[in-house]
């Protein structure tokens, strides 16, 4: 049973303190033990998710997302902002809940230096 949840992540590793309370009558379980945890989810719906990296505020609202999508024009790569809505973060990794579909090729790396329909080279 989880018993506490730190209020705040660690600023630098971004991981929250959780303690958990086990059921240790055998005394199998002793002081310095490394485990793991597997946590299940009753939510298992399909989700599209980017990496937190992919994500920039978005052209004109500070307070909304985006991410820079890949468009061909004129047989060059141009990158074009795509506002978005986000939603839990999973590690690494954000959920788009809106404005983005599965499929859809983003830019990654560096998008808080670009511009919309900047030309840019892609590296495979």
């Amino acid at each position: 049973m989880v018993t506490s949840i730190s209020p705040q992540a660690d600023p630098q590793s971004r991981v929250f303190t959780v303690e958990v309370t086990l059921d240790n009558a055998h005394e199998d379980i002793r002081p310095g033990m490394i485990g793991s945890v597997i946590l299940r989810t009753r939510d298992s719906r399909p989700r599209l998710v980017v990496p937190l990296t992919a994500v920039v505020r978005a052209p004109g609202d500070p307070n909304g997302f985006a991410v820079f999508c890949l468009v061909e024009r004129g047989g060059k790569w141009c990158a074009s902002a795509q506002t978005i809505e986000i939603g839990e973060t999973f590690g690494d990794s954000i959920e788009v809940t809106r404005g983005l579909s599965a499929g859809q090729k983003i830019i990654s790396l560096g998008g808080a230096q670009l511009h919309d329909g900047q030309e840019v080279s892609v590296i495979p």
